[in-house]
């Protein structure tokens, strides 16, 4: 592999153009979050943005709607004497018309009115969509850590349990949503390797995404007991490293001055190493596929051969496989 390769300004811009639009794609992606759980009842998590901050007291109505301001008075039945954030006074009831109280909280340090910004596809289907609907909830410091002080324009992630698809009754804000800004903090991190670095960086990369992954899907599972899921993760992710190192030894000519001319130069003189590529990928994902079968739930044998693993993609991928890596 030429220096002058390796440290093209075309492979680095074209990488850094394919990169970005991954990104692009990934945020919009992640700024859209919105799923459903069925914990018993329906919950839905998504994404609001806080619109107005207040203090005080809230009533929550059984219309769906809240009010902000401060509780003058109450009786033993529930009714409220309210003065609202406008300088209305109102009086409030108990009950179960639609104008009446659902319940109040009060002394709240923070009263948010949040925006919804997205909502689940699925319920969208069934004519379920509240996205830009304003909803109003109380926010009480506990004197921890994990108060939440938060100010307009903050996002959060926002916890809805429901009844029914077409009435929000109650909302929880839960925390910040910094998926974004992480995301786009990443992005920037891997678009400077890239073009400090080249080929190299982009290696450097990849080796990290794939050790990662080894960790997580093959590592972390192994040690609480899950052997065939850790060892066919485990075998996917070797068996995908070889062939795609196969591809890539093949696909690098195309970034040479006379790529496709090379390309088809190497397809016509090396292709007999196209097999020997393709049985190294199924022998391995076969090999570490039997290995952790056989090792089975040892934290200190899966740990090693892990660490193992690891730097053996790590040095392959960025250096290449050769005598001087075993």
């Amino acid at each position: 592999m030429s220096e002058q390769f390796m440290y093209s300004w075309r492979f680095k811009w074209i990488t850094s153009l394919i990169l970005v639009v991954l990104f692009v794609i990934a945020d919009r992606w992640i700024s859209g979050y919105a799923v459903v759980t069925k914990e018993g009842s329906l919950n839905l998590y998504f994404i609001g943005e806080v619109v107005d901050v207040n203090s005080g007291d809230i009533v929550y109505m059984r219309d769906g709607s809240a009010k902000a301001g401060r509780i003058l008075n109450s009786d033993m039945y529930g009714n409220i004497e309210f003065l609202d954030s406008g300088g209305g006074r109102l009086t409030l009831k108990k009950g179960d018309a639609p104008d009446n109280v659902l319940r109040a909280e009060a002394k709240q340090d923070q009263i948010l009115t949040l925006r919804i910004l997205t909502w689940p596809s699925e319920l969208r289907k069934q004519g379920s969509d509240f996205r830009n609907t304003r909803v109003v909830v109380g926010n009480r410091f506990q004197g921890r850590f994990t108060d939440r002080v938060l100010r307009v324009r903050d996002r959060v992630f926002v916890d809805v349990p429901m009844k029914r698809i077409d009435r929000i009754e109650s909302v929880e804000p839960r925390e910040y949503f910094r998926n974004p800004f992480l995301l786009r903090l990443f992005a920037a991190l891997c678009i400077t390797v890239v073009l400090v670095g080249g080929v190299k960086g982009v290696l450097t990369l990849f080796a990290t995404g794939a050790s990662l992954l080894i960790l997580l899907t093959a590592f972390i599972p192994g040690l609480l007991g899950a052997t065939r899921q850790a060892a066919t993760n485990a075998a996917w992710i070797f068996g995908g490293l070889v062939l795609i190192g196969g591809v890539a030894y093949y696909a690098r000519h195309l970034f040479a001055e006379d790529g496709w001319t090379r390309f088809r130069e190497t397809l016509r003189t090396k292709w007999q190493r196209i097999p020997v590529w393709i049985v190294a990928g199924f022998g391995s994902a076969g090999t570490v596929y039997g290995f952790f079968m056989l090792v089975g739930q040892r934290p200190v044998t899966i740990a090693l051969f892990t660490a193992l693993a690891v730097t053996l993609v790590t040095f392959t991928v960025i250096t290449g496989f050769s005598v001087k890596v075993i």
